[in-house]
């Protein structure tokens, strides 16, 4: 607790009233602790003081317990023992048998309540020892013995006022004891004769002096505790307040709330009284931990994995806060060269690529992870350092010993953007005309025709599209040929735009791709088809979703899939993840582990687009997969070409021995039907059976068992 500390900031006078006489300052060092106080007893009624108060650390085996019971016999001054805390041990009252000795004193219990580091902070006046109840002390010695009550320990008292006589004194006549309240005992810390105690943290006192702050703060009033609500109450309504301020504003009313925590202990004590601060110091230290987690956690949401470079989000941020104007450099042939690279290089790659258009440090460079490359110009005359961009990708890059040409094209913002998110969308779209064009540059304002305004607006208008229902999901039957019987269906995506109506995934998907948005667009998928799946009768009946290969690499992947799923109020065997554009994985042993643990969770997997690209027989080795989708295209070609319908027959038969479904796709008329039933297809899915159907028009399907028969 900080108010412990601050004990020593304050010397208070003492009372004068209590003085202490050290027995191991006595004449005879060879007597025994009751030998020793026996004579302090007689040399102080001579002194006439108030009251005789000894400290009872007694040996078992002291020889001077008569000796002390006669002492304290013969004189008329009261006395006290203050048996030490250990009373029932060796040396507690209840266990000396030779006690009676000493019933001409009162016995007290010299008994402390202790921090867990050992700090004596507070007694009682009494104790409850035994059947018998026992006065405390500290509270004999200042004559509270009639009450039962908590008390803090002030030790602000100055340990040069304190008077100590030694014992060897006491025969002198002039000794300023009479009327005083005398405390006899080891005034020497660490004394075989004394247990000593923690009064301020790391330094150890005798408990004789213990029981002179004790008794002083009785005398002069201690200290009142002020609970701890007051406090924590002061510093919770500082650190909420500054939630609503700014940044800047912020931090300062997060360093006062630390200052007030070190403060209202200070200001308490100046006024007498105790505030609780633990409660205080508890919570900072929990608040400060919530605060830099979760900034570690938007710092990573701000960072590029792959590079290690801060991403488009952190340079809107920056772009909201500074001026300037966006240039985005793109690396051509970026997707090439990554993969003729070991996984492990495509950062040094990426890092390299960033230091060469940073321009020995200069400027802060920013990356989507997707070879775009982006910063800001503050000249705002970014069309007169055309020539510098281009040769800043003059020469070559080497990584692991291999060279590497590397050229970029780019786009720059020259003209005023409000909005940050747009400017930045803006200067990609014209980063991606350059790289049509032999000069590799393009400006933001020479794309000013409808469609780029569209394509800047599609860039920013996702996360409002999601919140306002523009973009939600339709679901493409898949059946068993031979009957009809739906068994699952495919969610696809679609974007009812307010002004331009329905607008093709094929157009939207590949930009919000681009824009660094496929991850909110795919997790909003996972809820709309998991709300779907819950609705949907007790049959083994799944939707599929499609998931680009792109995201199964990342670290969070699996619990990306399981937290949308849950959100949607779905279950995992209602879900299945149909991979897209499997070309795309760049560790397949990633992309493996991350669906196999989704497996286990009850989730089934989909190969999609079979026979195009690198969907091919080597994926379903390195993949667990539930199901193979044939892509349609094989489908229009088995009706003409005998080797594509000799490839379908033996893809079926490898599905079946694998115990993998076998999903034809792509089936328009009862030709197609026909060919794939002959060749051992089992489920299709296709025109024949429907168009894609809103969720309330499956879910009536599926709890009718209507079957679609083509």
């Amino acid at each position: 607790m900080i108010w412990i500390a601050l004990y020593r900031l304050e010397d208070k006078p003492v009372s004068g009233q209590i003085v202490i006489v050290d027995v191991d300052q006595s004449a005879d060092s060879t007597l025994s602790v009751a030998q020793r106080q026996a004579e302090v007893v007689r040399q102080l009624s001579r002194h006439r003081p108030r009251g005789i108060y000894l400290q009872g650390n007694y040996s078992a085996d002291d020889r001077g317990i008569a000796e002390l019971g006669a002492a304290i016999d013969a004189t008329d001054v009261p006395v006290a023992i203050g048996w030490v805390e250990g009373v029932g041990s060796t040396r507690g009252l209840p266990s000396l048998s030779r006690s009676a000795l000493l019933d001409g004193a009162v016995a007290t219990v010299d008994r402390y309540h202790a921090t867990a580091l050992g700090f004596a902070w507070e007694s009682l006046t009494s104790f409850d020892v035994g059947n018998r109840e026992m006065p405390g002390f500290p509270a004999a010695v200042a004559g509270f013995v009639d009450l039962n009550d908590y008390y803090f320990i002030d030790y602000r008292y100055a340990n040069s006022e304190i008077t100590i006589f030694p014992a060897r004194v006491l025969s002198r006549s002039n000794l300023p004891l009479t009327g005083k309240r005398v405390l006899v005992g080891s005034a020497s810390s660490g004394s075989l004769l004394d247990q000593g105690v923690v009064a301020i943290p790391g330094d150890m006192v005798p408990r004789i002096q213990l029981a002179f702050f004790a008794a002083e703060s009785l005398l002069q009033g201690a200290p009142v505790a002020v609970g701890w609500l007051f406090a924590l109450a002061i510093i919770v309504a500082i650190v909420f307040a500054a939630v609503y301020y700014p940044p800047a504003i912020r931090r300062t009313l997060y360093a006062v709330a630390a200052a007030a925590c070190l403060a209202i202990p200070f200001v308490g004590l100046l006024l007498d009284r105790i505030v609780e601060s633990g409660a205080t110091v508890v919570f900072l230290v929990l608040y400060a931990i919530l605060r830099i987690t979760s900034l570690l956690k938007s710092q990573a949401a701000k960072t590029d994995p792959l590079s290690g470079l801060r991403n488009f989000s952190a340079l809107a941020e920056k772009l909201e806060r500074e001026d300037g104007m966006v240039i985005v450099a793109r690396v051509n042939r970026f997707e090439e060269v990554l993969s003729s690279l070991e996984p492990e290089f495509h950062g040094e790659f990426m890092q390299q690529i960033a230091e060469r258009l940073a321009a020995d440090r200069f400027r802060e460079i920013f990356s989507d992870g997707a070879g775009n490359f982006a910063w800001l110009d503050g000249t705002r005359d970014a069309r007169g350092r055309m020539a510098d961009l281009i040769g800043l990708t003059g020469a070559p890059i080497l990584v692991e010993n291999r060279t590497f040409d590397f050229t970029c094209s780019f786009g720059i913002q020259d003209v005023p953007i409000d909005s940050a998110q747009q400017a930045i969308s803006a200067t990609l779209v014209a980063a991606e005309l350059a790289s049509t064009r032999m000069s590799h540059i393009a400006l933001v304002s020479e794309r000013k025709d409808a469609d780029a305004n569209w394509r800047l607006s599609l860039h920013t208008s996702l996360d409002h599209a999601i919140v306002n229902g523009h973009i939600y999901l339709v679901y493409q039957p898949q059946v068993m040929i031979e009957n009809g019987q739906i068994v699952g269906a495919e969610a696809l995506v679609r974007w009812k735009h307010p002004e331009r109506g329905e607008i093709s995934p094929f157009e939207f998907i590949p930009q919000i791709e681009k824009a660094g948005r496929l991850k909110p667009l795919t997790a909003h998928t996972f809820r709309m088809a998991a709300r779907t799946a819950s609705l949907l009768p007790e049959r083994d009946l799944r939707i599929s979703v499609n998931v680009s290969a792109t995201l199964v690499c990342d670290d969070n992947f699996v619990q990306f899939v399981q937290d949308n799923v849950m959100v949607g109020g779905g279950t995992a065997s209602r879900i299945m993840l149909e991979i897209t554009e499997t070309a795309r994985i760049e560790n397949l042993e990633l992309a493996a582990r991350h669906l196999t643990e989704l497996r286990e969770a009850g989730f089934k997997v989909s190969l999609d687009d079979f026979g195009t690209g690198e969907a091919n027989l080597s994926l379903l080795v390195h993949l667990p997969c539930d199901e193979v989708k044939l892509d349609q295209t094989f489908v229009r070609l088995a009706k003409t070409n005998e080797r594509a319908r000799m490839i379908i027959t033996a893809l079926a038969q490898t599905t079946r021995l694998s115990n993998m479904s076998f999903v034809a796709e792509g089936i328009e008329t009862m030709e197609d039907q026909a060919i794939m039933a002959s060749h051992d297809c089992k489920v299709g899915q296709g025109y024949l059976y429907g168009y894609p159907l809103p969720s309330h028009e499956l879910i009536e399907i599926a709890r009718k068992n209507i079957r679609l028969v083509g």
